[in-house]
């Protein structure tokens, strides 16, 4: 079971200072987010999703490690350091090819950072790509709220294009974990009235019913 320190924790918090530099999906110069500016606002979310969770499905998580949740938090896209932009998920999305140089561009980069700072920040990376634990596996369903949450903020229209539209709808479903299944049907049924408000398509396949997840990974697996 992998367990941090606070010690490990500061140093994968000064070494995603780093990301700042690197702006993910979003074209518009007006509302760009950096890879820093997404891990702090993943961090602030991650509390308010667990006690959502905790209320929609009568559960406790209080078993769930908040420290390696933070740092998972802090490691999840150590290895956009350096990047001037991230490969984004339209593009991945028209080139399969692209998430195979994505990974092996990024895995070099967190094993060349763990020979530096300790074997944990890659060990911390790779539990989130595999979502190995439940604090891995809810900071993957979350990454992908944010990020759902950030075009919303910004506004559908000046976020993405209309042609990413069907990639922006689909985002994170395959990462959903049982519990947030109500959270990511919130989202969608606010994404399919935004995309209703400017014309755009909607496809059936992008709703969500609650009772499709029930065999989805769960935060109570271990």
């Amino acid at each position: 079971m992998l367990k941090v320190t606070q010690q490990q924790i500061s140093a994968l918090q000064q070494l995603a200072a780093g990301l700042g530099k690197t702006i993910r999906y979003i074209e518009n110069p007006q509302y760009h987010q950096t890879t820093l500016e997404h891990v702090v606002s993943l961090d602030r979310l991650i509390p308010l999703l667990v006690r959502q969770m905790e209320s929609d499905n009568g559960i406790n998580l209080a078993h769930l490690d908040p420290n390696l949740v933070r740092a998972i938090t802090f490691a999840h896209d150590i290895g956009e350091l350096g990047m001037q932009k991230d490969f984004t998920a339209y593009a991945v999305w028209e080139n399969g090819d692209l998430a195979i140089v994505k990974d092996t561009i990024e895995r070099q980069k967190v094993k060349k950072l763990a020979k530096q700072h300790g074997r944990f920040v890659f060990d911390l990376w790779h539990s989130y790509q595999e979502k190995a634990t439940p604090e891995a596996r809810l900071v993957k369903f979350a990454d992908k709220i944010e990020g759902k949450a950030h075009v919303l903020k910004c506004g559908i229209q000046h976020a993405i294009d209309q042609s990413d539209a069907d990639v922006t709808a689909g985002y994170g479903r395959k990462d959903i974990v049982r519990e947030g299944a109500l959270i990511y049907k919130r989202i969608q049924e606010t994404l399919k009235e935004e995309y209703g408000w400017h014309g755009w398509a909607w496809h059936p396949q992008n709703n969500v019913n609650p009772d499709d997840f029930r065999d989805a990974p769960s935060l109570l697996e271990l």
